[in-house]
Parts: C-alpha cells; structure tokens; sequence
C-alpha cells in the first residue's frame, strides 16, 4: 500500500539492529524499505493505551513520513503540507515555550523532525483529549495530516 514499505519483519524480542548493533525495538530502513519490530512490544504499545508510547504507531509514522516526501499521491502531499505546517508552529515563541514549560512531551520528541512526528502521532491517539488542549494547532495539523476523524474507528 506504500511505495517506500516493502517488507515488516516481526521479532520475538528487541533485536540487534545492522545500523548500529544495539538492541531495538523497532526500526524503519528507509533505504531497504523494510520495518522491523519487535512483536512483544507492539503487543504492549497497544494494550497501555494511556502512555504515550505506542511502538507500532511511532514507527509506522516514520514510513509515512518519508512516503509523504517521496511520494505525488494525494496523502503523501497532504501529509507534507502539514507536517511542514507543523515545523513551522514550533518556530513560533510562545507555542515553543509552551512545549519547553509544559513537560508534555517527552525529550525524544526533540530529537529531530522524524522522531517529533512519530513522538507527536503516539501521543494524537494515547492523549488526544490532552493534546487538544494543550496544543489545539498541533492537534488541528496532524489530525488534518492523517485525515483522521474518531468516528471513522
């Protein structure tokens, strides 16, 4: 269903990942468009529903977020659009500070754009009501890019 997502390969536990030989428990390979899990810690993303940490969501974001830039199909474009309408929100000062004094999100988020969309995603559907309050044109823009409506579930 996507250009840039050839292959999911499921592990029993956290595996050894080639790039860098640390254990992992999920990792896109963009080049070999391949994603790798570990099926344990799927299964426990989704049965905590109030953590904000939801392994196959914050990978699966990472494939869509490079689809949305390689790709000329509708989603892929929209997508695009608002995540760089959401890069540009985080240069604005008081949506900055508020992030910074909120505490909200946690440090990997920061990391770098990928990790702040799929950090970002994670917390969209573990918190939404949260995340709608405290960043109403974060929540606006990625509900807008996954053109996603709850009662669609």
């Amino acid at each position: 269903m996507m250009d840039q997502l050839d292959t999911i390969l499921l592990f029993d536990e956290p595996f050894e990942s080639a790039a860098n030989n640390y254990k992992h428990k999920g990792e896109y390979n963009p080049r070999a468009k391949v994603l790798a899990l570990s099926w344990p810690d799927v299964e426990n993303g989704m049965q905590i529903t109030d953590d904000n940490l939801h392994l196959a969501l914050h990978e699966f974001t990472h494939v869509i977020h490079i689809e949305s830039e390689r790709a000329q199909h509708i989603d892929a474009m929209r997508y695009h659009k608002y995540h760089q309408l959401l890069l540009v929100a985080l240069t604005k000062v008081e949506i900055r500070q508020q992030m910074e004094h909120s505490q909200y999100f946690r440090d990997y988020a920061f990391a770098n754009q990928y990790e702040f969309m799929a950090v970002l995603t994670e917390y969209f559907f573990e918190s939404p009501t949260l995340l709608k309050e405290q960043f109403p044109l974060l929540y606006s823009h990625l509900q807008t890019a996954l053109l996603y409506k709850k009662e669609w579930i």
